[in-house]
């Protein structure tokens, strides 16, 4: 299996289930995670990393024909957008602009959202498989890589304490989005 489609069994996983306790490794399959997610209202938001509005249709379509019956509601914007639509979502209250699942491009984004517990922990199935180091033990936060920015861009490769307190992190926000 490509790590394409790991990181995108991860992100179906987490989107289609995520009623499984933080030490529980997901067992059920994607036809049973998407009948509990009908029970649960069929619906699905999802809030894309990206820069432009068409970036994601590819994989979108094909998540549409894999769950026909899931309603989804999406957008693709940079992690810089995201994030304080997020925290905007949440402070409203209510869940109707809360997203499911938010692709962050943007490693400090899942630190400061883990330090305040607003990450939900999950471990797709086989979890166990996942490299230790590509991995966060908690199950909160990345949970594998689809491009070689995620994947070199950890704090342990670099000798850094965390990702926010480097330069590009600070620095303006085209900068923020550049990939490694």
């Amino acid at each position: 299996m490509t790590i394409f489609k790991v990181a995108l069994m991860a992100v179906l996983c987490i989107a289609l289930g995520v009623q499984v306790a933080a030490s529980d490794i997901e067992t059920r399959s994607l036809d049973e995670l998407y009948a509990a997610a009908l029970a649960q209202g069929g619906h699905f938001v999802l809030r894309a990393g990206g820069d432009k509005p068409d970036q994601i249709d590819y994989y979108l379509d094909k998540f549409k024909a894999r769950f026909p019956e899931l309603k989804v509601t999406h957008s693709v914007d940079v992690s810089l957008n995201h994030a304080p639509r997020y925290d905007n979502a949440r402070e409203a209250g209510g869940k109707e602009n809360v997203p499911d699942v938010i692709q962050f491009q943007t490693l400090h984004d899942f630190e400061y959202y883990k330090e305040h517990g607003l990450i939900e922990a999950y471990k797709p199935r086989h979890w166990d498989k996942v490299f230790p180091d590509h991995k966060d033990p908690a199950a909160i936060g990345p949970v594998c890589t689809a491009s070689p920015s995620a994947t070199t861009s950890t704090p342990k490769y670099w000798g850094i304490p965390k990702p926010r307190e480097t330069p590009w992190t600070t620095s303006t926000p085209r900068s923020r989005e550049r990939s490694f």
